[in-house]
């Protein structure tokens, strides 16, 4: 009898979790904020922690775009704008010296400049900025938000990079509508330069990933060296979200108040990759398919690295039959990533390469589920806003990088040769349910 209860409680309480999916993506459609309609479906833990069940479940899941807005080819981000669209106003001043991302939720310190709750402003270590952010509370740097010691805390790398907007330089990020780049006061004051992240290196844990917020790069660095704090706190429970900012994947605890303790973020899916048997492996997460053997640098079968132009060629040219695809896809199903999408595969549990095996549980190996340069650059779509003379005249265009070493971001000049790792949308098989389902929207 008691078993037969406790099952139908346990039906009841997936129903509420689905039935919740499907009104948030609907309530998205309605307010304009165009998601991507990614379904798909992989095991995800319950909520109950102590059921240790596993459900079935549809889950609608994008990638923010970049916010490149200028085309300088065919296929490239600010041609293709993958990615779901940015809300305007992007971010609301909440007058009490706190400023939330309508985007992702999250409640920013309106003045990015201060390395102490005393007031005194500047760069910090790494433990100075955990310790600050910990110990902030309102009636400090300019807050009237009744927070508390303990409200505050860094940002993991992940949550610092949602910020970026790749359009703009000095600083990467846009004003309050999210149409225009930052201007002193609208919505933050900062100083230029990196910020710290709570993400401590696996390659290094004497290092910590930073974001040079000045340019969009991202890179470890000593803890011992000083940079900026940016203090953040989780959203308040009446705002709603458009994304969901996934987990580092960090595990080692290194200090109090760090990414490994806090564990910050959307929970990442078992397994985490599906490798589909056709030369494609699909991301659970984010429901984008990649080409498994990420190392050809052309349809006819080569491998080795490229210049930025002809891996865009590359990826667009590719299709079913060429680099050991057998699913069906077309001239144009496939694209080079742009630097989210590419960004999104990382898992900073790891290094060499900073990714998860299948099951996401574990490190990649050879074949688990991709065939990768571990320790090298991956070209993505995305265009550098800066373009730098030559000597005699014309411009030098730089495109986005990601290491996949650690997980690093950089710009490459377009000529240099990087990895090229196509990806696609999620297509589901002709004829199946979620297929239909796609194609009645």
């Amino acid at each position: 009898m008691f078993q037969k209860a406790f099952s139908f409680l346990l039906k009841r309480s997936m129903l509420v979790i689905a039935l919740t999916i499907v009104i948030w993506a609907a309530w998205n459609d309605l307010t304009g904020f165009a998601i991507s309609k990614q379904l798909y479906s992989v095991n995800i833990q319950s909520l109950d922690s102590n059921l240790k069940k596993k459900s079935n479940v549809a889950l609608i899941r994008s990638i923010q775009r970049t916010g490149q807005k200028i085309k300088y080819r065919t296929g490239d981000d600010g041609d293709e704008k993958k990615g779901i669209v940015w809300p305007s106003p992007r971010f609301t001043d909440n007058s009490n010296g706190t400023i939330t991302d309508i985007l992702t939720g999250l409640v920013w310190l309106k003045e990015a400049n201060y390395r102490s709750t005393t007031g005194e402003k500047g760069r910090v270590t790494w433990n100075e900025a955990v310790d600050f952010c910990k110990s902030l509370q309102s009636n400090q740097c300019g807050l009237t938000d009744q927070s508390k010691a303990g409200d505050w805390r860094l940002p993991n790398l992940f949550e610092l990079e949602s910020l970026r907007d790749m359009a703009y330089l000095d600083p990467s990020l846009s004003d309050t509508s999210g149409t225009s780049q930052w201007q002193k006061g609208d919505p933050f004051f900062l100083l230029s330069g990196g910020y710290w992240s709570s993400t401590t290196s696996s390659h290094d844990p004497s290092c910590a990933w930073d974001v040079f917020i000045s340019k969009g790069s991202v890179n470890a660095l000593d803890k011992g060296i000083h940079r900026l704090a940016w203090p953040v706190r989780d959203k308040e429970s009446n705002i709603a979200s458009i994304i969901s900012i996934q987990r580092t994947g960090q595990k080692i605890k290194y200090r109090t108040g760090d990414d490994g303790d806090e564990k910050k973020g959307m929970g990442l899916p078992f397994p985490r990759f599906t490798d589909n048997s056709n030369g494609t492996v699909t991301d659970n997460l984010t429901g984008l398919v990649w080409l498994k053997r990420a190392n050809y640098r052309s349809a006819k079968g080569e491998t080795g690295p490229a210049p930025w132009n002809e891996a865009v060629d590359f990826c667009k040219s590719l299709q079913s039959g060429q680099c050991g695809l057998t699913d069906q896809s077309k001239t144009g199903d496939w694209r080079l990533p742009n630097l989210f999408e590419l960004e999104s595969l990382r898992n900073m549990a790891y290094h060499s390469p900073c990714l998860s095996d299948t099951s996401g549980t574990s490190k990649w190996s050879a074949g688990d589920p991709f065939l990768l340069e571990p320790d090298g650059s991956y070209w993505t779509s995305t265009s550098f806003r800066f373009l730098k003379p030559i000597n005699g005249g014309g411009i030098r265009l730089e495109a986005w990088t990601v290491r996949m070493f650690g997980g690093e971001s950089n710009v490459v000049e377009i000529n240099e040769e990087q990895y090229v790792w196509p990806v696609r949308d999620y297509q589901p098989e002709p004829g199946s349910d979620q297929a239909n389902k796609l194609g009645n929207e």
